[in-house]
């Protein structure tokens, strides 16, 4: 049987080859029995959560005993593998630089340490290539809406914001979608509770425009931008800031700025994780007449996502939020409930399925009522990918909203059925 390798699995293994030699060596070299019996269980502890692939458990044993040791090539050397495992370049070859200077070891040790320094020096090149990396998309997209009224809310441009007819109107819909994301990596890692976390700026910029055939007031472009930082310690958490800027343009007018805060944090367990995500956004509107609509939300949303068998991935969410505008009848809080499980068929083919109820409950009664409004929505939907190419992707959605309200204008159902196309680059 002929095994065939492409250059970088032939990189890779010739890496862990030289890798392999050079502990192997390093360890004939200097052994640990010179180690008291508890300092050498630890040093067994160390390696066996490495093996189990808890890289930081193991990193955080090997300082300490180094800490203790610092002369001991043997526990230096290990350390320097441990480092390079959870990527951290320049702290690896600071810990082989410290046994190369080291006149007692041997020779054989000191070349092999000196290739594997060679290696380290390598992999940070080719991470200071990679250091800014990316992204794009385009999305062109149709469909049909049998409320398209109600169109706008599907973009945060909520009931009691925007002047929304009950009445439905069926209506053709197309559009089109670009992305562009961006990532730099810092370089190092920052200790924090003696692990190593890694920093990193992302910075994005949407535009979207939806337009309906009859419907023109519901035609809607936004465009977004956020930048943000995120600090991440691997298979462990990750934490970030974002700031986001949104303009929104309705029926062909401009009609509001977004500016947004949105802290977050996730941590992750063996295989699910929960986040915390926090949001602040300042809405301005630019007609004079809708100085009533402006005003700030503050939200909250508590996120578990697990993966199951057969590829199957649950996300249970919770948000809180409140909407506080210089209308008092347009304030409102929300308390919403959702589900998504997506299934992968392939590699290529997933389906997924989405829910929701959200409560809304107003601060105030409007003009000609006598009970503050209240509304209640369900929304349920279906959605179909397929990668035609790695870049090429194909997409069929379905949605159903039901609002329930005790003001009978209010109360609408809706469906929409969109396809879509999609190229990544």
């Amino acid at each position: 049987m002929v095994v065939r390798v492409n250059k970088k699995q032939t990189s890779t293994l010739s890496l862990l080859a030289s890798l392999t030699c050079f502990l192997s060596v390093s360890a004939q070299a200097t052994s640990t029995n010179d180690l008291p019996p508890s300092k050498s269980e630890r040093f067994e502890q160390a390696l066996k959560a490495r093996t189990e692939g808890k890289t930081y458990q193991a990193i955080e044993l090997l300082e300490e005993l180094v800490e203790q040791n610092p002369s001991h090539a043997r526990l230096q050397l290990e350390l320097a593998k441990s480092y390079y495992q959870a990527h951290q370049y320049q702290l690896a070859e600071a810990t082989v630089e410290d046994v190369l200077q080291d006149t007692s070891s041997s020779e054989t040790a000191r070349n092999k340490s000196q290739q594997f320094l060679n290696r380290i020096n390598e992999k940070k090149v080719k991470f200071d290539s990679q250091r800014h990396s990316f992204k794009g998309s385009i999305k062109m997209f149709t469909g049909n809406d049998t409320n398209a009224n109600a169109a706008p809310a599907d973009n945060d441009l909520e009931e009691g914001i925007l002047p929304i007819s009950s009445i439905s109107q069926e209506d053709t819909f197309i559009g089109a979608s670009i992305s562009l994301k961006h990532r730099y990596q810092f370089s190092g890692s920052y200790n924090i509770a003696d692990k190593p976390a890694t920093l990193s700026w992302l910075n994005s910029l949407k535009v979207s425009d939806k337009n309906y055939d009859d419907i023109d007031r519901s035609d809607l472009t936004v465009t977004t931008i956020n930048t943000g930082l995120t600090l991440s310690q691997k298979r462990n958490w990750n934490t970030g800031i974002k700031l986001r800027g949104e303009h929104i343009r309705l029926g062909g007018e401009n009609l509001a700025y977004y500016t947004s805060i949105i802290p977050s944090y996730t941590h992750f367990f063996d295989k699910a994780s929960v986040s915390l995500t926090p949001r602040y956004t300042r809405r301005d509107y630019v007609d004079s007449n809708d100085k009533g609509k402006e005003g700030h939300r503050s939200s909250i949303t508590l996120a578990y996502t697990h993966p199951f068998d057969y590829d199957i991935t649950l996300r249970l969410a919770v948000d809180a939020a409140t909407t506080d505008l210089e209308d008092d009848w347009r304030s409102y809080d929300t308390s919403k409930f959702s589900l998504r499980v997506l299934k992968k068929f392939t590699p290529e083919l997933s389906l997924s399925f989405s829910s929701s109820y959200e409560d809304k409950q107003y601060d105030s009664f409007a003009p000609s009522y006598s009970e503050d409004r209240h509304d209640k929505t369900t929304r349920a939907g279906l959605g179909l990918k397929y990668k035609l190419t790695p870049a090429i992707v194909l997409g069929l959605k379905y949605s159903y909203t039901d609002r329930d309200s005790n003001q009978e204008i209010r109360v609408y159902d809706r469906e929409r059925l969109e396809a879509s196309i999609g190229y990544n680059f």
